[in-house]
């Protein structure tokens, strides 16, 4: 063969072995871009693996969340409805001690009224006889006193006198002379008087429990302002309240002494 067709042939294989790395390199590069989109699609498929399943434990996560959230809600309920219980069951427990030791203040009160009761009708029996059998209280001694009274009684009241008798006739001083009136006509004790019209069994007399008491006076009338004057008068502490140690007080020391029987003027207060 000449060199020409050597040549052509040199040339024709040098050509086939291009295209041939042509080829290869080409399916290098088609092979990788495959590999490339797989990997892709491989790390893409993972990713939506991996958020899915984030997903789901977020999911359970809340759901956990929520069911321990209401768990704590009932246990507290369960807490608040046994602690108003056991708060309305000790109520009760002190409401029923309150009321046994009122009972049973009441049943020794009773009882040893009864007692004293007894004691004062003794002593008044005692102090009668004696009364009867001294003889310088004898029926000429208390005529001669009687006499002495009205004659007092009749005359102007003297100069250190006068402070007694504004004291005597005070409107305070005079209700209190009725409330003794009213005490002595009933066989009453003054702490039984302000038993009877305490009305909500507090120990102290209210504005409207006490006017109870002077809508039962006889024979006096006040208006509502005479009826607040009486009162502040009477309620010494300024409370709002009269108690049975305020009257007693007073009682003792405007009735007791003021209204002497045998002081001046003491007729002109209950008649």
């Amino acid at each position: 063969r000449s060199w020409k067709a050597l040549y052509a042939e040199q040339r024709a294989r040098e050509r086939e072995e291009l295209n041939a790395r042509k080829n290869q390199l080409f399916l290098k590069e088609l092979n990788e871009d495959i590999e490339a989109e797989l990997e892709a699609e491989r790390k893409r498929l993972e990713d939506e693996r991996l958020a899915e399943e984030e997903r789901k434990r977020e999911e359970r996560a809340a759901l956990k969340r929520q069911k321990m959230y209401w768990n704590r809600q009932r246990l507290k309920a369960n807490r608040q409805m046994d602690a108003r219980y056991i708060h309305a069951i000790q109520e009760d427990e002190r409401l029923k001690l309150a009321t046994a030791k009122r009972t049973k203040m009441k049943d020794d009160f009773d009882e040893k009224w009864k007692h004293k009761e007894v004691e004062m009708v003794l002593q008044a029996r005692t102090k009668r006889e004696a009364w009867l059998l001294d003889k310088e209280t004898s029926a000429g001694r208390v005529k001669k006193e009687f006499l002495e009274l009205r004659r007092r009684l009749r005359q102007p009241p003297r100069l250190e006198e006068k402070e007694r008798e504004r004291q005597i006739n005070l409107l305070s001083n005079i209700v209190l002379i009725y409330i003794e009136a009213m005490l002595f006509k009933n066989g009453q004790l003054l702490e039984m008087l302000v038993t009877t019209f305490d009305e909500d069994g507090n120990g102290y007399l209210s504005h409207d429990e006490f006017k109870d008491i002077l809508s039962q006076l006889d024979d006096i009338e006040l208006t509502n302002e005479q009826q607040r004057d009486v009162i502040r008068e009477l309620d010494e502490d300024d409370d709002g309240m009269v108690s049975l140690a305020e009257l007693e007080r007073q009682v003792w020391r405007r009735v007791g002494t003021i209204s002497d029987p045998f002081c001046s003027h003491s007729g002109s207060i209950l008649g």
